[in-house]
């Protein structure tokens, strides 16, 4: 099955476990974040989502966005050459070369046929009920665009969402400080809904 489908199987088993009418909140990172649309589409009972780096969907997505990919992770290759220890495990053959190939020149693409299917997504979400809380990381290159493209949405379906950015994380929030930041706004948000 799909990871949509997935993700409905896992909610029917966390219904069978839980208290009858328990909230269901779905949190996701990255292209996740396209899974928990959708699962928020076809499970009415989901009423809060949490979207880390949420990928821009569909028509919604910029043209641009390959090009930001790749200057975002020339830029982030770039500071990391500037590290000792980089140039220590370069020396000892300790990079995985073809990994940073991958992030260079093969970043994420989408066919014509997985964009409609998005855009078809977003369709079927124009009539979310429920509230959303995206976050984005300062540093992340998609994190500002991805940002404005999914308020514009919301606003046009009145959507409830907020939005929050932590300043200098990057799109998967490495890094202790980052991490906690996420976790402790994600936290206050579900405590204050």
């Amino acid at each position: 099955g799909t990871m949509i489908e997935d993700a409905e199987a896992a909610i029917r088993t966390l219904q069978t476990l839980a208290p009858a009418g328990t909230p269901i909140t779905l949190v996701a990172i990255c292209s996740g974040c396209k899974v928990a649309i959708g699962t928020a589409v076809s499970q009415t009972e989901i009423k809060r989502l949490v979207l880390w780096s949420a990928e821009v969907m569909g028509s919604l997505r910029p043209a641009d966005t390959n090009l930001r990919k790749t200057l975002g992770a020339l830029r982030a290759y770039g500071r990391k050459l500037l590290r000792r220890e980089t140039w220590r495990k370069i020396l000892t053959g300790k990079v995985r070369t073809k990994m940073v190939s991958k992030a260079l020149v093969k970043h994420e693409t989408r066919s014509a046929v997985e964009a409609r299917a998005e855009d078809t997504l977003l369709a079927a979400f124009r009539g979310y009920s429920g509230a959303i809380r995206f976050v984005y990381g300062g540093s992340d290159p998609d994190g500002r665009p991805a940002a404005a493209a999914y308020t514009a949405f919301c606003k046009r379906h009145k959507i409830p969402m907020t939005l929050t950015v932590i300043p200098h994380a990057g799109h998967s929030y490495y890094g202790a400080a980052w991490r906690n930041a996420l976790l402790a706004e994600t936290e206050a948000w579900l405590a204050s809904n």
